[in-house]
């Protein structure tokens, strides 16, 4: 075959099947009726990058953030953050290893992931929360209890769990520590009720005693979505109890608990 003349994705389709069947780069190339640097070199792309190098690409190359990896790549880092949008990109990164469908491929750096994220403009951020005031640091043993829950946690020999925890601020004792296994053995997400939580916070009033607030993060358990937060059932709770509810901006607020 003339040099000039391009190989169809027919001709190279037909080639990966022939190595597949054993033939040398030589017999696959006679029998397609290319020259032997072709049919390697269409047959080392295929198993280097998968039947989807196959397809010539015309035109200027892709550019930008993530533009040199598998579009399946792009695709999965894509979507992870459209379905979680408080995930960063250190643990999508992290996600995207365990996928089956990504195992073996190269994975991009967090930083890398976050500036394609970023090529979409601020669609796949959050809006930032206004900050919280800060409060002066509990004097007081039960001055300010610190609550915070490890979510879906696998543990060898137990299965998924969630541990809610509370601790005190001054005294740095542990107040709550009550672990929610999984119903079902297949079971990854253990995601805590209202209930559930509000029982736990009466196991442990009803040892320690009443604190006189209790600092939380922004989950669905305290308060609503909305850009002003309203409590829910348990806050509200807490302040017929005489317990007043803080929320925090950032994880450092709850540094005794994280």
């Amino acid at each position: 075959m003339p040099a000039t003349r391009a190989t169809t994705v027919q001709q190279r389709q037909e080639m990966g099947c022939l190595a597949d069947q054993g033939e040398s780069y030589q017999a696959v190339a006679d029998q397609t009726g290319v020259s032997f640097w072709t049919a390697r070199k269409w047959l080392r792309r295929s198993r280097r990058d998968g039947l989807s190098a196959l397809v010539t690409t015309f035109g200027r190359p892709a550019t930008g953030p993530m533009s040199g990896f598998d579009p399946l790549m792009r695709y999965v880092a894509l979507r992870l953050k459209c379905e979680h949008k408080t995930w960063g990109a250190a643990y999508v990164v992290k996600k995207m290893g365990e996928r089956p469908s990504l195992k073996g491929k190269k994975l991009p750096r967090p930083i890398t992931v976050w500036r394609y994220w970023r090529s979409f403009g601020d669609r796949l951020f959050p809006k930032r929360r206004p900050a919280q005031p800060k409060h002066p640091p509990a004097g007081v043993a039960h001055g300010v209890w610190q609550m915070d829950t490890k979510e879906s946690l696998y543990v060898a020999g137990v299965g998924t769990v969630t541990i809610d925890q509370d601790r005190d601020e001054f005294g740095r004792a542990t107040v709550m520590h009550r672990i929610h296994p999984a119903e079902r053995p297949e079971q990854r997400i253990v995601k805590l009720t209202i209930a559930q939580v509000q029982q736990d916070c009466r196991i442990a009033f009803t040892e320690w005693g009443l604190p006189d607030a209790i600092q939380t993060d922004h989950a669905s358990t305290f308060v609503d979505a909305d850009p002003t937060p309203f409590p829910t059932q348990l806050t509200l709770w807490w302040v017929g109890l005489g317990i007043e509810p803080r929320l925090i901006s950032s994880p450092q607020q709850n540094g005794c608990i994280e």
